[in-house]
Parts: structure tokens; sequence; C-alpha cells
């Protein structure tokens, strides 16, 4: 416990054989309790008619002057002595010295003595300081030491006057706390009043909290918290305890330097009685705090209450829709909220009235874009429920690219959505596919001539377009070929002048080469066999969407006449070819047998029947029918 009082100040008053001492200790009890002066006094006048005797000392001054008396003696003899060790006992002297004030001061039985030991010793009367001594702390005291008068005068004394401290700081000096301290007197005790008679020796006690807290009163403030927007307001309420036995005055709030709060309105004015309430309004103009506003009255503790000034806020918020997955938004570029299903949706974080707000979408959607509409501006006195978040699958073209093409082919993506090239070049579907989905591209109908094939045509639409589907297209080309017969050796055969098949025997042929849908083909003998004449059958025309089959090459071996001259004939010869054919020959000049001979094949001509009168001889008239007609055979007749 830390004691507080006044400065000591010895009353006047008739002076004895005693007044030093007194001053003694008086001077001692402040400098253990650490006073510094007093402003309250109590007076005593001698009661007419009472008799003076001895006065007799209090017991705590007299230990009190004992103990100083020992200990200064103590050190006296230590710093004066002629002993050898005369450093060393000085200094041990001057500690002893030192510890012993200090236990004197810290010890509470000698606290207590000194705090008690105010005597009357003026038979006359006098008027002594009543020391302030603070229990606890010395800011906020719990309480305060009751003092003690005794009457040591040897006379029958009356208490004239006591004075109140002469300001609530004098209690007080870091200002009234929350809760007045209070300090119960001795049991049995007799309290100093005015026109108290004391009798030698008797004493009285002086109730020191009272006295400093009669002129107090205490006030409470609620709400202890506030919070409002600039240029708005808020009050707190100011109320005084019931049991103050004083009004409290002039309460007014502090506002701390450089703060915009200004007083709107105080209804407390310069009394509030106990039990009384008042209303302290206060305002700003710009946002702040918090503030710590701190309100008092002249004779009251202080209270105090923490004051902000911020916008109004409000929320930020709409309505999701056809979300699949989840979307993250964001507000301006901070506030995030993680959106996992259709629906409405609010930030967390308020945003002050006329600041800004902008949502935006922070992450996407796995195979979705969503945008944000109303998604931006002022926040205005409510709250933002317009935002419109719109999320839709992605959805990516397919297409590729056309090469070889001759006419237009029909392309089909997923069996429904056609596309008719008529070039070669890139292609890209009219209908777009989702993101994730599949797709399948395919030929619907093919070029009149020709045959497409797709490559890359199937698979996943990915995050981008699909663009990688090649479509080679080439014409259609069908194969030449037809029937051999009655061939003797080998025929050469030829398509369009160029493609050659040498058949060997009769049957199917076919030319090696291909000829392209709706070209022309033209089948001729390349190379007749050696005795045989090959004609062809169907043998050009326009190659359509099949193989060319029936060409037809029919073989038939050469045959040649046999024939001669006749000379010198008169009548009639009958000559025979081979044994078998035979002709009659009734005049000179040529002959030709009826019946041809195939080539390769031996004739043989004789004279079958004379003429009446003449003998007819054959020359030439055998050989092998060359590839010509036999015409050198003579027959003369003589």
């Amino acid at each position: 416990m830390r004691e507080k009082k006044l400065e000591v100040q010895i009353g006047t008053g008739p002076s004895n054989s005693s007044s030093w001492v007194k001053a003694i200790a008086a001077g001692t009890a402040a400098a253990l309790t650490g006073t510094s002066g007093f402003a309250q006094t109590i007076t005593t006048t001698p009661v007419p008619g009472s008799a003076a005797i001895a006065a007799v000392p209090t017991s705590g001054f007299w230990t009190l002057t004992l103990m100083a008396a020992l200990l200064a003696a103590l050190g006296a003899w230590l710093i004066r002595s002629n002993h050898a060790q005369r450093a060393a006992r000085s200094i041990c002297g001057v500690l002893a010295l030192a510890l012993g004030l200090v236990a004197l001061g810290y010890n509470p039985s000698v606290r207590a003595a000194v705090a008690s030991m105010w005597s009357f010793t003026q038979p006359g009367g006098e008027t002594l300081n009543i020391p302030i001594l603070p229990e606890g702390s010395s800011q906020e005291p719990s309480g305060f030491t009751p003092i003690q008068f005794t009457n040591a005068s040897g006379a029958r004394l009356k208490i004239s006057a006591i004075t109140d401290p002469a300001s609530i700081s004098a209690c007080f000096p870091s200002g009234v706390p929350a809760s007045l301290p209070t300090t119960p007197l001795p049991i049995g005790a007799t309290v100093c009043a005015q026109n108290l008679e004391l009798d030698q020796n008797s004493s009285c006690f002086v109730d020191v909290a009272s006295m400093c807290t009669k002129g107090v009163a205490t006030i409470s403030a609620s709400p202890t918290t506030l919070s409002f927007a600039p240029n708005a307001y808020d009050s707190i309420t100011v109320t005084a305890h019931p049991s103050s036995l004083v009004s409290a005055t002039n309460v007014v709030p502090t506002i701390p330097q450089g703060s915009s709060l200004t007083v709107m309105s105080n209804t407390c004015g310069s009394q509030l009685p106990p039990g009384g309430a008042c209303t302290i309004t206060l305002t700003s103009t710009s946002a702040e705090g918090p503030t710590n506003v701190v309100i008092g009255g002249a004779n009251t503790n202080a209270v105090s209450a923490a004051v902000t000034v911020a916008p109004n806020t409000y929320t930020v918020g709409g309505v999701v829709s056809g979300l699949v997955g989840s979307v993250t938004l964001q507000n301006n570029g901070g506030d995030s909220l993680t959106q996992l299903s259709n629906g409405s949706f609010t930030f967390s974080t308020p945003v002050a009235q006329g600041s800004p707000y902008s949502v935006t979408v922070a992450a996407q959607p796995a195979t979705q874009t969503c945008t944000v509409i109303n998604g931006s501006g002022t926040m205005s006195a409510s709250n933002v429920s317009n935002i419109a978040v719109t999320c839709s699958t992605n959805t990516y073209t397919v297409g590729g690219v056309v090469s070889g093409l001759a006419g237009s082919v029909t392309l089909q993506n997923n069996g429904s959505d056609s596309l008719v090239q008529s070039s070669d070049g890139s292609f890209t579907f009219s209908t777009p596919v989702a993101q994730g989905s599949s797709y399948l591209v395919t030929v619907a109908a093919q070029p009149a001539t020709q045959t497409c094939t797709v490559i890359n045509g199937s698979g996943t639409v990915s995050a981008s377009n699909v663009s990688n589907i090649a479509v080679t297209c080439s014409t259609n080309a069908y194969t030449v070929g037809g029937v051999v017969s009655g061939l003797a050796g080998s025929v050469t055969l030829q398509n369009n002048g160029g493609d050659s098949l040498t058949q060997l025997s009769n049957g199917s042929f076919t030319f090696s080469t291909p000829v392209a849908q709706g070209s022309p083909y033209s089948v001729t003998v390349a190379a007749q066999p050696a005795t045989q004449s090959c004609t062809v059958i169907n043998g050009s025309g326009t190659v359509t969407a099949s193989n060319v089959s029936n060409i037809v090459v029919t073989c038939s071996t050469n045959t040649y006449t046999v024939g001669g001259v006749v000379s010198g004939l008169v009548g009639s010869v009958i000559l025979l070819n081979n044994g078998s054919d035979t002709l009659v020959q009734s005049s000179g000049g040529s002959f030709t047998f009826s019946t041809p001979v195939a080539q390769g094949s031996s004739y043989l001509v004789t004279v079958a029947a004379q003429p009446a009168t003449q003998s007819c001889t054959v020359m030439n008239g055998s050989g092998t029918v060359p590839a010509s007609n036999v015409t050198n055979i003579e027959v003369n007749c003589s």
C-alpha cells in the first residue's frame, strides 16, 4: 500500500517543551508516508473550567522516537569508531542505518503508529492537519486510513472546527475513481465531530473516506461503444448513481485533439441530481475511430466511450444461373466466394456506402464460362442484389481440311450437323460442340465420281476448337476387262492407247490400270495372233460406278484363197485342192478354189480330170498358205 497525504503544517497555538518533539515526529511521519501537504484541519479549544494535568505521550510516538534514537546512536558509534577496521565498520554502519530506516518505513505496524500518532498537546487549543493516507493504489485508492487524534494536552478539549479538503484533487489527484472508496472505523471508535469534548488521553477518529467522498458524485455511461456513419449521430446516456450525496456538476465530454467529433447536444446541464440521467449526442462529418471520448464532471469520476464513425455497410450479391460445377466470384479483387450451385449468393464482406463494388469471375467452371451482368457500381443505402452471373457450357467448333476433292462432298458431325464442301480447303461445322462432349465426323454423301475418307474424325472436345480433321478425296477408278475366245497363240490388247495386255489363252482378261469413273475407255488389238485376227466387241465407252467386264475379243484363224491361171485349155479340166475342193475350169484364165485354206495350212492342187483331148500339168501346185491369197499356181494344158 502506497500512502499519500498533503504537506504537514503544524498548527498555531501555545508552545511547550514537547513542540520540538512534535515537529520531529511530524517530519518523520512525512518522510515515511511520502506526503507533500495538507489542506484539511481539525481545531480544538479548551473546555472552560477544566483543570490541566500532565500530558502523557502516546505509546506509538515513544516507540517511534526510541527506535529512531537507537538507530541514530548505532550509526554514530560505527562512524566514529577507532577500530582498526574503521572503514569496514563505517560502511556496515551506513548500510545498517539505511536498512533500518527502510524496514521502519515499510513495517506495517510502524506505519500504522505513524498514521495514528496525531495528538493534541496544547491545553489552550490548536489546529492540526488531517493527513490523507490512501489504501491500495494511489491512482485509484480502495480506501483511506481513518486518522486517530488523541488529547495529550493535559486539559479537557473541545473540537471547535473540522475543515474539508480544499479540492477533490487533494483526495483524488488522478481523478475520482468509478467506485468510491469506503473505510470502516474501528469497532467502538468515537467519531471526531464538531463540539465533541475529549478528556485527557481520550481520542476520536476522523473518517477520511467520508470526508473525501461526501462532495463527490459517481456517474456511468451507456453504451460504452458507439458507431454511426459520417453526418449521422448517436447518443450516450449518462446516469448519476443514486447513492451519490451530491449532484454531478458540469458533466461534459472531452474529445481528443484532432478528432472530427463534435457535440451535437448535451442535456446534462450544470447539475445532474443523484439517480438522474442525461444524454450527450455526438456527430462527425468524416470517418474515424475508434476514438476514446472521456465524460466527466467537476466532481465526478471519468467514464469513457469508444466512438467509431464509419460509413454504413451493405452486402453485395445476386443470382447464379446455368452453373454446372463450381465458380469462384470475387468482389473488389479480394473478397472471394465459391458458388457450387445455381441460386442466390452474397459476399461475406459488406461494402461501405459510397464505396465502389466490382464483381468478377476469379475462376471459371471446368467446362463453362460465366459472365457477370450489373457487376459494378457504387454502394447506395441498400444491399446490392441485382448482380446476375450467367454460366454456359463452353462450345467449340469442329472442322478441318478437305483435299483432292472434285465436285462436292457432304460431311456430317454426330449424325446430324451436315456440311456440303465444294472445294478443297478448310471446313467448319456450323453447330459448335460442348466442351467435354464427343464429336464424330463422317461422309454423308460422296462426290459423284470420288470416294472421300476421314482421318482424326472422332474424339472429345477439349478447351479449344477442333481443327485437325483431314478429309482426303480421290476419284473412283474401275478396271476394264472382258473375255477372249477363239484364240490360237497370243494376242496383245491395249486400252486407251497405252495400257497393254498380252493374252495367251482364251478366257477373261483385265487391264492392270484402272480407269477413273467417268473417263473413257477404248480397247483395241495392238498385236494380232500370228495366224489369226481378233476383233473387239463392246471395246469402248465411259467408266461408270463399276468395273467394265463386258468386252468380248473374238479371235479366228486367217484363211486365204488358193488359185492361179489356166492356159492352153480346150474343153474343160477338173482341178482338185487338198483332195476335196473341186473346181471345173472350162476356159483359159484365172481360177480360184471356192474353199479358202487357213493361213499356215498346206495346199495341194492337182488335176482330177483331164480335158478330153488334152493333158494339163500343174506348176506351183503345193505349199503353205502365207498371210495372203495363193495366186501363183499355173495349169498348162496342151
